[in-house]
This record gives structure tokens, C-alpha cells and sequence, in this order.
């Protein structure tokens, strides 16, 4: 059941995160997941993105109890899309119509330049958009490199920006 998303929104302040937010950005991710990041993930994704990325927030009394990422890319056909990263409500937040928000908000400060939408996500990550946004699997990605990163592998990686995952 979702409340009415009016009361739940006079409760918070909803806008893009800044550099002054990594470290609630971490803390709510590592409460989550069992990945543990550092703030320089934070600042790669969001503060010096290689593509246009937004991360749109929401802040009950300057803590951040949500999150969802848009970055703003090209397919080799021209196409843009939005890949939805770092999807995330705080337990407490959940089912109050937070999610499909900041998501509506994420894909409109691109203005329209976004053709279509996906996500590269966990099954959590998956489910959620399907239920709260009504996105649906059209195809699967086989195998996603990231230019150069093909042989990245356990203690190879040094200074690596998801805490101790690969050590």
C-alpha cells in the first residue's frame, strides 16, 4: 500500500546530490548492501562523471533516506539512453511513492534528451523498477567491459573505490 505521496513529501526536501553528500551517500549504501564503497566512488559517479549523471535525493531533516542515479548515455546508433545506477530508499521510506519520484525527477532534468531508459540491475534492483515504474525487460547484456577493465580481477585492483570487496 502507498500513502498519500503529498504527506510524504512535505516531509522532505528532494534535489540533485552535491559533493557534501558523500559520505551520507555511503553510509546509506553500505547500510544496504554488502559491498562496502568509499566516498571516491561517490565522487567518480557523481562529481566527475565521464558521461552526464544526476543524482536526484531525498533528505528528511538533511539525512538522506533515498536515491536514484541517471547517467545520460550514447548508443553506437545515436540513440541516448538513461541507465538508472545507485537505485536506493531507506527501509523506513519504502512503498511511500519516494521511488517512481525521484526517478520521474532524475529522467526530467535531462530535458528530453533521453530516447529510452535502462538499468544494468541486481534482481532487488530489477523487481523494483518493474513494480514502482512499470519498466520491463526487453533483452540482456551478455557481457559489459568497461574500456580497459577486462582482466580486473580480485588483488589485482589497487586503489579501489568499493572499500574491501577486492582485497
Amino acid at each position: 500500500m502507498v500513502i498519500n505521496s503529498k504527506e510524504v513529501f512535505d516531509q522532505l526536501e528532494l534535489r540533485p546530490a552535491n559533493i557534501s553528500d558523500a559520505f551520507q551517500f555511503v553510509a546509506l549504501m553500505n547500510n544496504q548492501y554488502a559491498r562496502k564503497i568509499k566516498p571516491e566512488y561517490f565522487y567518480w559517479q557523481y562529481v566527475y562523471p565521464h558521461e552526464p549523471t544526476i543524482l536526484m535525493c531525498a533528505f528528511k531533516d538533511d539525512q538522506m533516506c533515498g536515491m536514484f542515479g541517471l547517467k545520460k548515455r550514447r548508443l553506437n546508433n545515436g540513440v541516448f539512453i538513461g541507465q538508472a545506477v545507485d537505485m536506493l530508499i531507506a527501509p523506513e521510506w519504502r512503498k511511500k511513492g519516494l521511488f517512481p519520484e525521484l526517478a520521474k525527477q532524475a529522467v526530467k532534468s535531462f530535458n528530453g534528451e533521453i530516447d529510452a531508459l535502462c538499468v544494468l540491475a541486481n534482481t532487488a534492483g530489477k523487481h523494483a523498477v518493474e513494480a514502482s515504474l512499470g519498466w520491463c525487460n526487453v533483452g540482456t547484456i551478455r557481457t559489459f567491459f568497461l574500456k580497459g577493465s577486462a582482466n580486473i580481477t580480485g588483488k589485482q585492483v589497487s586503489n579501489n573505490i568499493f572499500g574491501d570487496c577486492a582485497e
